[in-house]
């Protein structure tokens, strides 16, 4: 069974019309009605009930079109996928890294410029995403490198991950908030604090497994806010409306309006990785991992301490 006859199985599928399928592909009716006849007597049941002048997904049906949905996913995912391998075997084509919208990468910058000494045709593409969207897109292909806690991918079967950065977690609180007075704070003097976080839907495991361990510690979390990207979060937390925990080293945020806290008597470590997918790496995608290992090993540090 060919792609192109499940596409058209589909699209009859989703259409309900042999006549709309076919538009949809710019065929004829017929070419579509053959392709779905072959199908069916390959397959030995039908698919479709053809009776009483109107067309309707037989049982059978439902549960091919349920299953080969996700199948043609994948196919047009490993297609597109195995071109931009090929295009960037050849010199060409761009690279896709998803980094958490409360990341500061303005460190890439200068990474870039190195890589492209190497790669000029490459274009390295920088993608604001959630935890959940780094995830599945390069589980997907859709991106090539991905810039998450290490938690995220623990459980992946396609996802190759290196810890470059061990961090504490700190507080954001407006500079209008009584806190922003210290540089640091107890971490039982933020229980029951009013605290804005990412949504679960949004933030992955992350945020739930934080805050179940400070339940554990005896502090009490007052999600005041669930929001959707750290871009709200951060806003949130300049208006005043509450404050966030966010990695020390690696928090994204207005200085002007904004102030990081460091919390004392908390030992609670992000693990901050660079993941990949396993099948995906091409020379210039390891080039330029290799490139983050140095920085993060090397020259990280120092970078912040020019930022700071």
């Amino acid at each position: 069974m060919n792609m192109l006859k499940l596409k058209y199985f589909l699209d009859v599928a989703s259409f309900m019309s042999f006549t709309k399928a076919a538009e949809h592909n710019y065929v004829s009716q017929t070419a579509v009605s053959q392709q779905i006849q072959a199908m069916e007597s390959e397959l030995g049941f039908k698919l479709f009930d053809r009776s009483r002048g109107k067309i309707a997904l037989t049982a059978a049906g439902v549960s091919f079109c349920r299953d080969c949905t996700e199948v043609l996913q994948q196919y047009e995912c490993a297609v597109s996928r195995a071109a931009k391998i090929n295009d960037m075997e050849s010199g060409v084509g761009r690279i896709s890294i998803g980094f958490l919208t409360t990341a500061d990468v303005t460190f890439m910058e200068h990474i870039i410029q190195t890589f492209q000494e190497s790669y000029p045709r490459i274009r390295v593409r920088l993608v604001p995403s959630s935890f959940v969207s780094i995830r599945e897109h390069l589980e997907k292909g859709i991106l090539d490198i991905g810039f998450c806690p290490k938690f995220e991918f623990e459980d992946s079967r396609k996802i190759e991950t290196r810890v470059v950065l061990r961090q504490k977690m700190g507080f954001l609180v407006s500079k209008k908030n009584p806190l922003a007075r210290k540089n640091s704070v107890h971490v039982r003097e933020l229980d029951g604090a009013p605290t804005i976080s990412i949504a679960p839907e949004y933030g992955g495991r992350g945020y739930s497994e934080f805050f179940k361990a400070r339940e554990r510690d005896g502090i009490t979390a007052n999600v005041v806010e669930l929001v959707d990207s750290g871009e709200v979060m951060r806003l949130l937390v300049s208006m005043n409306r509450g404050g966030a925990y966010l990695p020390s080293k690696t928090a994204f945020y207005d200085r002007e309006t904004c102030k990081l806290l460091s919390i004392e008597g908390s030992y609670d470590v992000s693990e901050t990785a660079l993941a990949w997918n396993k099948g995906s790496e091409t020379k210039a995608v390891q080039h330029l991992l290799e490139l983050l290992f140095h920085f993060f090993k090397n020259d990280y540090e120092e970078w912040r301490k020019k930022r700071s």
